[in-house]
């Protein structure tokens, strides 16, 4: 079992999230996954978008605690573009990646996020998927994510996801993290 540490990266930490992108992207290539392999994600989501995001204080990481590896990362949103006219309380995931040594990373980082999500009293949690990827289309099923919409980023097809927060109440809110408007 993993010590884990749940934080925003540390500005060092954009350039390893970003190599973290490009193992998992290779990685998807030798098994047969397509997903950011297939749409063009390096470029659309290229080391200063992430350097960017940690500037602004929305890029997260959960590190083993006696290492400091990078075990899982994700940018973290308190709105999102993509989900229009939608104004409920929550909290938007955006380029989830977890490192193949560390299994249950990702798991952990959503199980994380919820928490802090719950912290800062968001109703729903929310990202997207790509629509072809039914193995990632199961995790998040099996995590509690549901099917609510549908979005498109250049190439990019994808189902909006959103798990209901089950201790949600108006009265647990408190402020939230850095806030961007984002359509990644």
């Amino acid at each position: 079992m993993h010590d884990y540490e749940f934080r925003p990266c540390r500005p060092e930490e954009a350039a390893e999230v970003f190599r973290l992108i490009r193992e998992r992207t290779r990685w998807m290539d030798e098994v047969g996954i397509r997903q950011w392999n297939h749409t063009d994600y390096l470029n659309v989501f290229p080391l200063s978008y992430y350097e960017e995001q940690q500037a602004e204080g929305t890029l997260y990481a959960l590190c083993e605690r006696q290492t400091g590896k990078l075990a899982a990362a994700a940018v973290l949103l308190t709105e999102d573009e993509r989900w229009q006219g939608d104004t409920a309380p929550a909290l938007y995931i955006h380029n989830l990646v977890g490192a193949p040594d560390c299994p249950g990373a990702g798991k952990e980082f959503l199980r994380r996020t919820e928490e802090m999500a719950l912290r800062m009293g968001k109703r729903y949690l929310r990202l997207d998927s790509t629509r072809d990827n039914e193995a990632l289309t199961a995790y998040y099923e099996r995590y509690g994510f549901q099917p609510a919409g549908e979005c498109a980023l250049g190439t990019y097809e994808g189902t909006l996801r959103q798990k209901p927060l089950a201790s949600w109440s108006p009265k647990n809110s408190a402020p939230p993290p850095a806030s961007r408007r984002d359509g990644a």
